[in-house]
């Protein structure tokens, strides 16, 4: 796409022209698109940068709108608040139905997330960073905390809900030594997890918010349905059989909306 058609993409005037499939949102604007965004154009930064990341929003077209305004309102604030890394934001609204061979509720999901890879030109960038689209609340400089931290692996914020503050949400997904993680403090029983007491713990897999170097991808990483985690998880060992560190920001928390207010029940 040219930068002509880009910018008219943008233009209020012309934006029935476009079927809201994708959401390109980068440091010079937003395009819709009804088809697989092209590859990334050259990003205008502030200063040079050692890092590009590509973040992906799956988000299902029925989400409530409350919870859509707000997923869209965040992704906005990215660009100014990481004038150090590239970033490119593509929220993918397709549907996807359910298929008679799905393990789980989330086999949707994890076709949805190998969709976008094969959509996209990741190997472009240096990261991709992973996003829920129904959190409420993460600081909008979390994409630098989460690569600085970790460039060649895996890095995640603890994860509460909003109006339940640090109770611990994502408990299918982060796990250490085969031990989930729990609602309440200490958020794991796991023995390592207890010895670690440094900002960033290692732990064996995460998800909901997270980034990941691509080399892991490079090497074959896909996202695959797990009995007991989710699809995270191959994604995680595949990085530590590349000697690779899956961390937790045990200081940095993020907000996973409370969803029994929108009318939806718990992922479980």
């Amino acid at each position: 796409m040219t930068a002509a058609a880009a910018d008219a993409c943008r233009c209020s005037s012309l934006s029935g022209c476009w079927a809201s499939h994708f959401d390109l949102f980068d440091d010079v604007g937003v395009a819709t698109f009804d088809f697989a965004p092209p590859p990334p154009r050259a990003l205008k930064c502030r200063v040079s940068t050692a890092y590009s990341a590509l973040i992906l929003i799956p988000c299902k077209p029925t989400m409530h709108p409350a919870l859509m305004e707000r997923m869209r309102r965040l992704a906005q604030l990215l660009p100014q608040a990481n004038p150090t890394v590239e970033l490119m934001t593509v929220v993918d609204y397709r549907r996807e139905p359910a298929q008679p061979g799905d393990r789980t509720a989330w086999s949707r999901v994890t076709r949805i997330r190998n969709r976008l890879l094969d959509s996209l030109e990741w190997q472009r960038f240096t990261h991709v960073i992973w996003i829920d689209a129904d959190l409420w609340w993460y600081p909008p400089h979390l994409p630098t905390l989460l690569i600085g931290a970790n460039p060649g692996g895996i890095t995640a914020p603890m994860v509460d809900v909003d109006d339940m503050p640090r109770h611990f949400y994502d408990t299918a997904a982060f796990t250490i030594d085969g031990v989930h993680f729990k609602h309440a403090d200490p958020w794991c029983d796991a023995e390592r997890w207890r010895q670690q007491t440094e900002r960033f713990a290692e732990v064996d897999s995460v998800g909901c918010v997270y980034s990941v170097s691509t080399d892991v991808y490079r090497a074959g990483a896909r996202h695959e349905d797990h009995p007991t985690n989710t699809d995270h998880w191959p994604i995680c060992c595949k990085a530590r059989e590349m000697g690779r560190q899956v961390l937790v920001d045990r200081f940095t928390w993020v907000q996973h909306a409370n969803l029994p207010r929108f009318g939806e029940a718990w992922h479980t």
